[in-house]
């Protein structure tokens, strides 16, 4: 057995000692003797051996019972005892006879031969023998036996008592292991190592206070002894309970020090995983439950990683300081590193920004655990909210193994490495690059881990502060052999294999704060918090800003130190972001001679790290789930959907993945299967925000209200659907819904502190701040074409500058990034304003062709764009997206922050493109005489959008006009494009061009009036609106709302839609009015001094806290409606050759005929009553058609909008319209299908089954259809929460009244429907202005209509309608031919005024209140007026 289990743990056999079998045998025999008569003699007698901490008679008596020995292990004990005699021999000693033992302190061991001479060889053999056991089996039967052997001939010897100590430690005999540590203390009151291990054995107790005593008196007494150091650290940090046991004995190794000594060890480092934040990196206790088990430390350099409790910079306020057990004690704990560094650099300031090197008196292969040292204090500062300086200590851990150099001449030597000719001119000149200056360096996955070789090839590709450990050949460090305070062992081969050892671990933890570094820069490049805002902006003034071409070369050689899938991973997401200019700007090495050689994009970088993880580990979720979204991006759903279901596949609970595969699938159609994945995810994390907002949107658009809740004074859903009417409690908030307003207020106020400090950012060597800069650049721009006093203006900036540096509560919530957007955007246009007026001066028309500017070196300088700072990462978006806002209960803010932030991103992404002009773009030459309109949109297809504007681009007066159309989607060839294409002026499709081209081509056509009809709508190229290519930019119809950026001026509605009221430039106005009026002693250019906060003039700051405006464009003001339409030309009844009802039953011909132009009157057109009878026909049978079994006297209520504009307070209101209107029906659309078995359990839920029954569900129609149909229904109930919109129009032109509530003023969607209806010039009867009054109205008229039947000289039974109903019914249709609603022609000149004027404004400068001055009678806004009005 002893053979066996000799050569299981690879020791040598018992031949090769030179022992006899049978002298074994008896040798085990004899050994077992002793132990049964020692067992005996301490059942009877009492330990008189006194201890610190003395034991119970209990823990004795369980100790000492013979129960706990086995006969095995009496067996392996006594094999042991053999072994030690063969040991003996083989190494020419005298074996001593083993005699009966005697008792001292509870512990076994043979007795020897008092005649036999031991020696220190001897000695010395053993021990080391018994270190081979331990490092292996550290439970070996055999170690006791031996150690007590050696114990019994050497009672003094002091690491023979260490090693005892651990090993009862390992049994968890914590009381043996107490004794002998404390023994050990007798003898050398200052022996440190076994004073850490009394600290590790007494934490284990459960004993912490007491341990962190001994770990203190351990580090005062050395401060180089690591153990101690991280045991105390780790304790300190911890928020374990004091009664909490933390051990793990079997991870063990062993690890020479420089005195030959040994540790078991605490895990390895895991994966570098960057997770959502730096405190991802901050986990454990970080105390060792293991003992040193000879005089030294070990130089396995694991990181001391700290508990955060998930607070936002890593600790409570109530345990920062409290010193409380049980509770994380940071600044203690950075007490202690600081304690321990400076005794290593003693005489050094390493506080400071140089850099530093490893000090002399630090044996290299302990470089690791400094900086582990450096590691845990940047932990530690992070979590104490000291950003700046975590990053510092960060940087010094790597300093360490770099041999003194800074991070940026890292990444210079990197990028120089690699082929950048900028930095090597700059090395020509001894000079660096900085972070803002260094070009940016891109790798693919097998250069990326070989960078380290490539850029170090000098030393072998090892790092330059760690050469001294390549193979052990270093003489840095020598081996003590012999001290009073630990085992004389050592070597070559030790040494060796220690360097080895501290190598791969300094790789290691190399690698691990690289990432940790990185991580930090990128959060300090899109600041999310306070602190780390307060934090970028000083890294800002300091000169050293964190920017992408810093960032990479931290995760190459993180990747090259430590190949990690997650790294590849974290690479990927980096690089897919990078735009195609900015790659191919990039530095690249060459690629492989046997590669394809193709154009390197971030998108396939990104692919190829992705691909490079998944060699790594093909199972792991995160390459999966980005892979997906990197191919959904990229136009292949299909294979998204297939790498999120692998990503689910490899985890289960992953959240992400579970989440990107809801979208996925939702954006295929398939809302209602998207739920389960959006509920899965938010089962796993419910605070995640994307997962609960796609699942609102799901559940939302299936009409699912389960569990919504509400929000403010409104009907609320409960977990098990029931509906409760508002309770008036405008600050209610509850369920789904009321968790995604939580979510935008939370986003909001974190994304307020984005750009905190950049103000302040020095610019030149002058010390001119930003600030300062921006602020003289306007200033000179408008003293050049304005008369307002300089140094009131200077006065004004000052002023406004001083805003950005207030001390406040919310001092860091401005925004002040989005106001340097802002800024900017506002420079641009006045420069570019200026630019005009040079080269044409006031001209609005030309009757001759002005030569368009030509752009040199001359005009490019003196017409510079003012640059975004690079360190200005691109600000955060809130989850909800603009579209989202019109269905969500959002306030006025709310919208327009959301619009707002999403147009500062678009912004920010424009203007730090290398495709964009570094000059602002040349303004065209002034019309001669047409003014060039141009209109860019995705939409010019079988959309929405065309079917109401198909006629408008041809509709525009040639002589004074020429019209441009950019289609950016290629064509679908439908009815709708061909005819856009065939009348517009110019159609040029640009929707495989960059949007450089697109913003060349505009400027090329020289467009005076740029037109957005996207907005936030899919496929928007918002891009090129950013980049400013023409004076005067509008958005119309795309998005019903507000843009919020400085790239729009203007949106065509009309006041109904869109209240003056919530107008920003209104607004302004109307408080300058207020504050002259108390300030009447001012003069006139006195308003300039009335500025406030982030205001502009006509532009109130968007990030206001208040809720007074939403539009920060200014507006032309259609006269009647802003909704175009083209029902008049192109959906007409009398295109239909098939029957009498307006239905094509074979749905071939009728959208071709719509292309024709209309045909002439019938004969009776001017008799009224004729053509209404006729009308009245075609509604009758249509009905018969699609209701072929519903009675008569059937009142239908109607709704075709799509299900997600419907939600529980409107639903409930028809269901209580059904209930006044016992014949009644609710005629709905599948509009998703899904939705229709959740309105009905709904409906049957809160009215009955007798009122859901009357509740009619019918497919979605063609367009030509749809709009026939409209007929069939008697009223058409509008959604007020979001209005129909080319429906309403549809539904109009039927001659079928709608019912419309304008339910906000700050929602154009909800306002929509009323402006239509306006515009009919019956609007009194169709709009109303509560809730209640929508109920009763629809009621009143609905109970009101009555039929009789006649019968025609024909024979044929005709019914006619009576009653306020029908009376409306026949005034809309016999009007519409002459409704100012649907008049496209005259909508279209009407539009042509409202830009003339724009145009206008542009060159005289009356739209910017900056240089025009204003008057009472001015108003920000364009009120366009029909003439024939």
């Amino acid at each position: 057995m002893a053979v066996a289990a000799a050569a299981a743990a690879g020791l040598p056999t018992l031949d090769s000692l030179g022992l006899n079998p049978q002298q074994f045998q008896i040798a085990v025999q004899q050994q077992q003797q002793q132990q049964q008569q020692q067992i005996l003699q301490l059942q009877q007698q009492k330990t008189s051996h006194q201890h610190l901490y003395p034991y119970t008679t209990n823990d004795l008596n369980q100790l000492l019972s013979p129960s706990s020995v086995t006969s095995q292990q009496q067996y392996l004990a006594a094999a042991a005892a053999a072994a030690a005699a063969a040991v003996a021999q083989a190494s020419g000693v005298s074996t001593p006879s083993a005699t009966l033992s005697q008792q001292q302190g509870g512990v076994v061991y043979p007795l020897t031969n008092n005649n036999v001479q031991w020696t220190e060889e001897w000695r010395e053999n053993m021990l080391q023998y018994a270190h081979t056991l331990y490092s292996t089996t550290p439970r070996n039967p055999e170690l006791l036996t031996i150690l007590h052997t050696i114990h019994n001939a050497y009672p003094d010897h002091l690491p023979t008592l260490l090693l005892l100590a651990c090993v009862y430690y390992t049994y968890q005999d914590y009381q043996s292991s107490l004794r002998y540590n404390q023994l050990i203390l007798k003898f050398d009151p200052h022996y440190v190592e076994a004073m850490s291990n009394i600290g590790t054995t007494l934490r284990s107790m459960g004993r912490t206070t007491e341990a962190e005593q001994w770990w203190y008196q351990a580090v005062k007494l050395r401060p180089g002894y690591w153990d101690a150091v991280e045991n105390l650290v780790g304790v300190l940090c911890s928020t374990v309970s004091n009664n909490n046991s933390n051990t793990n004995i079997n991870d063990t190794s062993k690890h020479q020090d420089e005195k030959g000594s040994t540790k078991i060890s605490v895990s390895t480092p895991s994966d570098n995983a960057v997770t959502t934040g730096i405190n991802g990196l901050l986990s454990g206790s970080g105390v060792s439950s293991t003992l040193t088990s000879n005089g030294s430390t070990n130089n396995n350099g694991n990181a001391i990683s700290i508990e955060n409790n998930g607070n936002s910079n890593g600790v409570s306020s109530s345990s920062s300081s409290s010193g409380k057990q049980g509770y994380p004690r940071y600044k203690e704990a950075l007490r202690v590193c600081e304690f321990v560094e400076l005794y290593f650099f003693k005489g050094q300031e390493t506080t400071l920004n140089g850099p530093i090197k490893a000090p002399k008196q630090l044996p290299i292969h302990q470089l690791p655990r400094m900086q582990n040292l450096f590691y845990a204090k940047g932990n530690l500062k992070y979590a104490l909210g000291d950003i700046v300086g975590a990053r510092r200590e960060y940087e010094k851990g790597l300093e360490l193994v770099f041999g003194g150099t800074n991070l940026v001449a890292i990444s210079n030597h990197i990028a120089l490495a690699c082929g950048s000719t900028a930095v090597m001119e700059a090395t020509q000149y001894g000079k660096l690059l900085d972070s803002s200056a260094l070009p940016l360096v891109l790798l693919q996955p097998d250069q990326a881990i070989r960078i380290i070789q490539i850029a170090f090839s000098q030393s072998n590709g090892i790092l330059p502060g760690l050469v001294g450990l390549n193979g052990g050949t270093a003489a840095t460090t020598t081996t003590t052999t012999t001290t009073n305070n630990n085992a004389g062992t050592g070597g070559g081969n030790d040494n060796s294999n220690n360097n080895t050892n501290a190598l791969q671990q300094a790789n290691q933890t190399t690698s691990t704060i690289l990432l940790t570094l990185a991580k930090l820069f990128q959060d300090m490049m899109n600041p999310s918090t306070p602190a780390i805002a307060a934090a970028a902006a000083d890294t800002a003034e300091s000169g050293v800003t964190p920017t992408m071409a810093l960032l990479l070369p931290l995760y190459y050689l993180s990747l090259a130190l430590h190949p990690s899938p997650s790294t590849a991973n974290n690479l990927g997401i980096i690089l897919s972001n990078i735009s195609g200019a900015s790659a191919a700007l990039a530095v690249k090495l060459p690629q492989q001679p046997q590669q394809q050689q193709q154009t390197m994009t971030g998108t396939m970088l990104a692919m190829q790290y992705y691909m490079y993880g998944l060699q790594l580990d093909n199972r792991h979720p995160h390459l999966y789930t980005n892979l997906g979204s990197l191919l959904k991006d990229m136009g292949h759903l299909n294979e998204a959907v297939s790498m999120y279901e692998k990503a689910v596949e490899c985890n289960p609970r992953f959240d992400v993945a579970l989440a990107n595969l809801g979208n996925a699938i939702k954006d295929m159609g398939r809302v209602q299967d998207s739920v389960q994945w959006y509920r899965r995810a938010v089962e796993v994390n419910p605070n995640f925000v994307d997962a609960v907002c796609g699942l609102v949107n799901s559940l939302g658009g299936v009409c699912d209200w389960r569990g919504r809740g509400g929000v403010g004074n409104e009907a609320t859903v409960d977990q098990l659907g029931n509906c409760y009417p508002a309770a008036g409690d405008k600050n209610a908030r509850s369920g789904w819904i009321g968790r995604v307003v939580d979510i935008v207020e939370k986003q909001l106020d974190e994304g307020a502190v984005w750009g905190v400090g950049v103000l302040k950012m020095q610019v030149d060597q002058q010390g001119k701040s930003l600030g300062e800069q921006l602020a003289e650049i306007l200033v000179q721009a408008n003293a050049a074409v304005s008369q307002n006093d300089s140094s009131r203006l200077v006065e004004l900036w000052t002023k406004r500058l001083a805003h950005f540096s207030e001390q406040s509560v919310n001092s860091n919530k401005k925004n002040e990034g989005g106001w340097v957007i802002r800024l900017i955007e506002r420079i641009m246009r006045r420069l570019q304003r200026n630019w005009y007026l040079e080269q044409y001066g006031t001209t609005l028309r030309s009757d001759l062709p002005q030569t368009a500017i030509m752009v040199t070196k001359d005009l490019s300088q003196r017409y510079q764009r003012p640059l975004i700072p690079s360190s200005l990462s691109a600000p955060p978006v809130p989850t909800v997206l603009p579209f989202h806002t019109f269905t969500y209960p959002l306030s006025a803010r709310e919208v327009r922050l959301i619009s707002h932030r999403n147009a500062l991103r678009i912004s920010h992404g424009t203007l730090t493109s290398s495709w964009v002009a570094s000059h602002v773009y040349p303004p065209p030459p002034p019309p001669a005489p047409r003014l060039k309109i141009g209109y860019v949109s995705s939409d010019f297809n079988n959309h929405p959008l065309a079917h109401l504007m198909q006629s408008v681009f041809g509709f525009h007066d040639t002589h004074k006009y020429q019209v441009f159309c950019y289609a950016t989607t290629p064509s679908d060839h439908s009815p709708y494009r061909q005819k856009i294409e065939r009348e517009a002026e110019s159609f040029i499709d640009v929707s495989s061009w960059s949007n450089q081209h697109v913003v060349e081509r505009i400027i090329s056509d020289g467009i005076h009036v740029l037109v957005n009809l996207n907005g936030y709508t899919k496929g928007a190229r918002n891009e090129i609106f950013a980049a400013r290519p023409s004076p005067v930019q509008c958005s119309f119809m795309g998005f019903a709302g507000t843009l919020g950026g400085g790239w729009c001026d203007w949106i065509i509605a009309d006041p109904i839609v869109c209240p003056p009221e919530m107008v920003s430039c209104e607004i302004w106005r109307q408080r300058q009015e207020g504050k002259r009026n108390l300030h009447d002693h001012y003069h006139h250019s006195s308003s300039l001094l009335f500025e406030e906060g982030g205001d502009f003039e006509g532009d109130v700051d968007p990030e206001e806290n208040t809720d007074d405006f939403v539009y920060t464009e200014k507006f032309i003001y259609m006269p009647h409606s802003y909704f175009v339409n083209d029902h008049k030309q192109g959906f007409r009844e009398e295109h239909d050759q098939n029957n009498g009802n307006g239905v094509d039953k074979n749905n071939t011909s009728t959208v071709a005929l719509m292309l024709q132009p209309p045909p002439p009157p019938p004969p009776h057109a001017d008799d009224h009553e004729g053509l209404w009878a006729v009308e009245e026909e075609r509604r009758w049978s249509m009905r018969q058609e699609v209701f072929p079994n519903l009675p008569s006297d059937v009142v239908i209520f109607a709704n075709f909008n799509q299900l997600y504009k419907l939600e529980p307070s409107t639903f409930r209101m028809w269901l209580r319209i059904l209930e006044r209107v016992p014949n009644g029906i609710l005629w709905l659309l599948r509009f998703p299908p899904a939705g229709e078995r959740h309105l009905r359990r709904c409906a049957t839920e809160w009215a009955g089954a007798q009122t859901a029954n009357r509740v009619i569900f019918t497919d979605v129609a063609p367009k030509h259809v749809h709009i026939h149909r409209g007929r069939v229904a008697d009223i058409f109930l509008d959604t007020p929460e979001c209005n129909a919109h080319t429906t309403a129009a549809d539904i109009l032109w039927s001659g079928t009244p709608i019912v419309t509530y304008p339910k906000y003023m700050h929602k154009m969607c909800s306002r929509v429907g009323a402006s239509i209806a306006q515009a009919t010039g019956y609007g009194k009867e169709m709009i109303v202005a509560t809730e209640q009054e929508y109920e009763d109205r629809a009621v009143n008229l609905a109970l009101g209509l009555k039929y009789t039947y006649e019968t025609s000289n024909h024979g044929k039974t005709q019914r006619r309608g009576h009653g306020e109903l029908m009376l409306l019914r026949k005034r809309l249709f016999l009007t519409r031919e002459n409704s100012r609603l649907f008049d496209t022609c005259r909508w279209t000149r009407n539009l042509e005024r409202g830009f003339t004027e724009a145009w206008r404004r542009w060159v005289t400068a009356e739209e910017f209140e900056d240089i025009h001055h204003v008057t009472n009678n001015t108003a920000g806004c364009i009120w366009v007026t029909d003439p024939d009005d």
